[in-house]
């Protein structure tokens, strides 16, 4: 259960330091996390991360680098047993091709890749062309604050002992 934790303080961080309100500095919060997911009997979180721009710098279709910290707090996620990754990309084809090798080579695998969690399908009943997750990690909501975004995820991780 303490990776449903992380997923809570992304959560948080998002809701708080980029509330267009309240740009607080981020803090985790004290808050219950046992039924995480009581509303629903879904096990996992699903978390959906988009490619260009969040976890690699480029300039379609070239890949420049990776994005500091990014694949650090994805490899996190990825180990998480509670947790299903998705790549969610408009990248198709060769570009897609790419895209994954990139992360292969950096250690990411995603569990899906532009596709719905096939436990979350059954759930619903359906299987929506929208990808279906608990979280979106996307640049375009990140206010090109991305980078910082994923250097104070990865410092919390480390601060709070998860596995690498």
């Amino acid at each position: 259960m303490k990776f449903a934790l992380i997923l809570v303080c992304i959560y948080e961080y998002l809701m708080y330091c980029y509330n267009p309100i309240n740009r607080l500095f981020f803090e985790p919060l004290s808050i219950k996390f046992e039924n995480v997911n009581e509303k629903k009997t879904r096990e996992k979180m699903v978390v959906a991360v988009d490619f260009d721009g969040t976890i690699a710098k480029t300039n379609f279709p070239k890949i420049i680098k990776p994005i500091p910290h990014a694949f650090d707090v994805l490899r996190v996620l990825m180990n998480d047993p509670y947790t299903t990754l998705i790549l969610w990309t408009c990248r198709e084809g060769e570009t897609l091709k790419q895209a994954l090798d990139f992360c292969e080579l950096y250690g990411i695998k995603f569990d899906y890749v532009n596709e719905n969690d096939k436990a979350r399908t059954e759930y619903y009943g359906n299987d929506s062309r929208k990808i279906g997750a608990d979280l979106y990690i996307d640049d375009k909501f990140a206010q090109s604050n991305i980078e910082k975004l994923w250097k104070d995820w990865w410092n919390w991780m480390k601060k709070n002992e998860f596995p690498k």
